[in-house]
This record gives structure tokens, C-alpha cells and sequence, in this order.
């Protein structure tokens, strides 16, 4: 028999930690190189990363270890024992007690097949494609065979594929359970996330074209873009210098007075009046707000003040 069967959520914990490391090895190595990348762009420093390509390759197993796992997640949810290989799945029947962890695993493309098997769970062909090309580059990584030049582009663009057309828009809010946050003064917790989190979306918006950053997201793909009056105010009063554009009016109509943001994921009220600012064209005004010292009064589009 098989004691110390694992519970599937343990697998979903080690994919989400195993997706973090692969997301900062680049994040964080780029604001290495250049702190104002915040304030200018991400993803223009090839040749800064032809001397890194070790810290791209040890991203690249992490990414590749997180979709295994994530993959281990959902076939496990039917039955742990469906992710051992046929010859660690005698032991069930067997007399003696056999520890889960020392047992072999299947390895990916089996769990893609298993995982296809499940309903509703078919993968795209980009998808298929993606995880294809990643086990071929992880495997020659791990045996040290790796000489071809790779790109951070490369490993972004792959964790975009994952998290949206594998994952899903879910994976926002289980990474803001490993993300490392840094005290900012004045801000409460959920507060300081969303600062960091703002973070991490000028990353993957400097890399990605709006298309494939909104899915990422889980933002409408059309409709303008709007400051959110939230998140804008906590990004000037934390010292940062981001501007929070995730907010979009809901829904998108022409006398719609209500905006979601994709960042803090908090409704705001506007008011649908021209902006006083001639160049600017937009008519979404956040009103008044005396809990506000930044956000008060001001067009959600060019963030000038109002005069009334």
C-alpha cells in the first residue's frame, strides 16, 4: 500500500513559489542592471543579458518546474495516485507500506496527456507549442548543452502563454500570497501589494503587446484605459513613480460613470465631464474626494487637476 498520499494543494503551493523565483530572476535582475528601468522600460538590455544567461536558464527551469507541478495539481485532484508511473502504482496493491515521496512520478508530457483528458481541460496549440519548446531547452539547460543565445523576451513570453491560456487570470491573486512586499510608509498591507504588484504589471507590460498584457491580466481586450483613482494615489504617496493605468469604465459605454481597476480590483464613481485641459480629449473626472491629497478632482486620462 502507499501512505502519506500528498493533498493536491501542495503541488498548486510549489507552482506558485516555483513561478515567482522564475518571474524575479528576470524582474529583479533587470532593476539590477537599471533601477529606472520603472520609470523607462524593461526588456532593453540584450547585451547586459548575454553576460546572465546562467540567471536566464535557472528562470527557465523554475518556469518549467511550476508548470509541472501545476499540471501535477490538476490531475491530482482526481486521484493522487494517477501521477505515479505504472511501476510506482503496483505498490498500491501491494502488503508492504510504501512512502508517496519516495515513489517516481510521470513526467510532463504524460501529465499534459492526462491533463488533457480531463474535461474542459484542452490546451491551444501556441499552448502545446510553448511547453514543447521549453522541455527541449530545459533538458539541454539541465545537461549543460544549452549554447544558443536566449533572450529574456523568450521567458517572458512563455510565462505569459502559461498563465493565460493554462493557468488563467487566477494566478494574480495566488501570487500576491508569495510576492515579496517592501514596507511603504503610510500604506496598509493590501495597499503595499498592490504597489508591488504594480510593479511586476510596468514588467510584463514592457515586454508584452497590449493584447497579450490585458489577457495576461484578465482585462477586457478593448476600451480605454484610465488612472485609478486608488491605486494612482497610494503609487504618488508610496514615493513611486508608476502610473496606475488598470482601471477601465464598466461597462465600456459612453455614459457609463463607473470604473473597475484590474490592479487593486476596487469600483470608483467618476463623473462624465469634459477635462479642462484643452489637448486632452478625455471626459472621465474623479470628483472630490477629501480622504484623497493626489487623486482629488482630477482627469483619470491626463491627471491634471479641475479648476471646479
Amino acid at each position: 500500500m502507499i501512505i502519506n498520499l500528498p493533498e493536491s494543494s501542495e503541488f498548486k503551493n510549489l507552482s506558485i513559489q516555483y513561478l515567482a523565483q522564475a518571474i524575479d530572476h528576470v524582474f529583479r535582475t533587470e532593476l539590477i542592471i537599471s533601477p529606472a528601468a520603472l520609470v523607462s522600460s524593461f526588456g532593453d538590455f540584450d547585451e547586459e543579458w548575454e553576460n546572465r544567461q546562467g540567471v536566464l536558464g535557472n528562470s527557465l527551469i523554475m518556469l518549467f518546474l511550476s508548470i509541472e507541478n501545476y499540471f501535477k495539481y490538476e490531475v491530482s485532484q482526481l486521484d493522487p495516485h494517477e501521477i505515479l508511473t505504472v511501476e510506482s502504482r503496483e505498490c498500491i496493491d501491494s502488503s508492504e507500506s510504501y512512502e508517496f515521496e519516495t515513489l517516481f512520478l510521470i513526467g510532463l508530457d504524460e501529465l499534459i496527456s492526462k491533463y488533457q483528458r480531463i474535461d474542459g481541460k484542452a490546451l491551444s496549440g501556441s499552448a502545446l507549442a510553448m511547453l514543447e519548446d521549453l522541455r527541449v531547452r530545459r533538458n539541454k539547460f539541465t545537461h549543460g548543452l544549452h549554447r544558443e543565445l536566449m533572450e529574456p523576451n523568450y521567458i517572458v513570453e512563455s510565462i505569459a502563454e502559461y498563465l493565460t491560456n493554462i493557468w488563467g487570470a487566477t494566478w494574480i491573486s495566488e501570487f500576491r500570497e508569495v510576492m515579496l512586499t517592501e514596507p511603504l510608509y503610510g500604506l496598509f498591507d493590501e495597499d503595499e501589494e498592490n504597489m508591488q504588484l504594480l510593479q511586476y504589471y510596468k514588467f510584463f507590460e514592457d515586454y508584452l503587446s497590449q493584447r497579450k498584457f490585458r489577457k495576461l491580466i484578465g482585462m477586457p481586450l478593448r476600451g480605454r484605459r484610465y488612472l485609478c483613482p486608488h491605486c494612482q494615489e497610494n503609487s504618488i504617496e508610496s514615493g513611486g513613480l508608476v502610473e496606475a493605468t488598470y482601471a477601465c469604465l464598466e461597462p465600456n459605454e459612453p455614459d457609463s460613470v463607473e470604473l473597475y481597476c484590474w490592479l487593486c480590483h476596487k469600483y470608483a464613481e467618476v463623473e462624465r465631464t469634459h477635462c479642462e485641459m484643452q489637448s486632452c480629449p478625455s471626459n472621465v473626472i474623479y470628483p472630490k474626494d477629501t480622504y484623497k491629497s493626489h487623486t482629488s478632482n482630477i482627469c483619470l486620462t491626463c491627471g491634471s487637476e479641475q479648476g471646479s
